[in-house]
């Protein structure tokens, strides 16, 4: 299960370091393999970041650009997608990753929200579903 998550989360992503962070999330997400797990995006990252912007499958592009508060070539990547959730890193206002998350694998849908989650706060608790997948909510309140 957990290599067959780490290459669908390949296949989603469109840079290498897109690629290497979607595969880190997931595989954190998965660590341990019990019912209950943590999905800390901060101790997966390496770069430098202030927010994290979650968007919802099926998020309209114009929506992304009103939650960036700028127009931003890939604001458009997930608005036909129904089996992605957008992770958008931003550091001084500009976009510095992204990664799009199959949902089969972690589903961080129920996570997104207006304003996104600052450093500090991007850690989720994640739960297996009957089919194994991960669902994802917010793990304080952050």
């Amino acid at each position: 299960l957990f290599a067959l998550a780490c290459l669908f989360a390949l296949g989603c992503s469109r840079t290498k370091g897109d690629e290497e962070l979607g595969r880190a999330i997931v595989a954190r997400a998965l660590e341990g393999g019990g019912d209950v797990t943590v999905a800390d995006v901060p101790a997966v990252t390496s770069f430098t970041w202030e927010r994290v912007l979650i968007f919802a499958p099926n998020t309209p592009a114009d929506k992304v650009r009103q939650e960036l508060g700028f127009d931003w070539p890939e604001a458009g990547r997930i608005e036909k997608h129904d089996d992605l959730v957008l992770l958008v890193f931003l550091d001084q206002g500009k976009v510095v990753r992204f990664v799009d998350l199959p949902r089969s694998a972690v589903d961080l849908a129920p996570t997104a929200r207006k304003g996104g989650y600052n450093h500090s706060d991007a850690v989720f608790r994640c739960t297996k579903d009957p089919k194994g997948a991960r669902r994802c909510i917010l793990a304080s309140g952050g």
